[in-house]
């Protein structure tokens, strides 16, 4: 009889384990609203001409400097400690770029003029991304969440970009003079594979809802149309975030 109470209480007491062990949230929905630094910070895109059988030309100067991101994302945990998901990413860089232009003198050599200046409105970068990871939990209590993700990510970048730079020109003898009028713009798209890595800590109230604080680096090549033709820029950099989680 004894033994029979024995392992009863043995048994439910494994029950009771298996099922402490299984209860978790397999599903989690986090929405971050923060900022972004570019992989890239600034660049230049050249452009050389012959005229007047000297070489001309210009350049224009980008700076892509802190944006603002967002990302919404969930996913799936098959176990306590690992799961997989995805997230939509978004940032956004804007600034004014910088002009400048080297023109021949059309009748003597080595009279080149040169004029230099700022566009008047600002030029924006937007970058979406998707990232793809794996989900690993160090660390988890009831009302704490420690998690760390990577994985590969597809980056769509869209630059507002300088087409052509347009000027007048003076000339007197060798006396050259040249004066940027005004300048021209559209947009180039472009998209590649990409990775990504981060971490995030959150705290919940309950066990559904909570606030989390998140950090991921990315880095991509893209092969964007510019002013001086189509050239590989870095897509991704570092953004920082936070806001709304959600396990159910």
């Amino acid at each position: 009889m004894k033994k029979t109470i024995v392992v009863s209480v043995a048994l439910v007491g494994l029950t009771a384990g298996r099922a402490v062990a299984q209860d978790y949230a397999k599903g989690w929905v986090d929405v971050n609203f923060g900022a972004a630094q570019a992989a890239e910070k600034e660049y230049t895109s050249v452009k050389v001409v012959t005229l007047y059988q000297e070489p001309g030309g210009g350049a224009v100067a980008y700076s892509l400097p802190r944006g603002g991101a967002f990302d919404v994302g969930g996913g799936y945990m098959f176990h306590r400690r690992a799961g997989i998901g995805v997230s939509l990413a978004g940032t956004a860089h804007k600034d004014t770029a910088g002009l400048a232009i080297m023109v021949p003198n059309p009748n003597f050599f080595n009279a080149s003029a040169t004029d230099a200046t700022v566009t008047d409105g600002s030029l924006t970068r937007t970058e979406g991304a998707w990232h793809l990871h794996a989900m690993v939990v160090p660390f988890e209590t009831r009302h704490f969440r420690v998690r760390v993700f990577g994985g590969p990510s597809y980056f769509v970048a869209e630059q507002e970009r300088i087409t052509t730079i347009n000027y007048q020109q003076a000339t007197l003898g060798r006396l050259n003079v040249v004066a940027i009028k005004s300048y021209n713009t559209d947009k180039s798209t472009a998209s590649a594979w990409g990775i990504h890595g981060g971490g995030d800590v959150s705290v919940f109230f309950n066990r559904v809802v909570g606030l989390g604080f998140t950090a991921r680096v990315s880095r991509g090549t893209v092969k964007l149309e510019d002013y001086g033709g189509t050239a590989n820029r870095k897509v991704g950099g570092v953004q920082i975030g936070g806001g709304l989680r959600l396990k159910f």
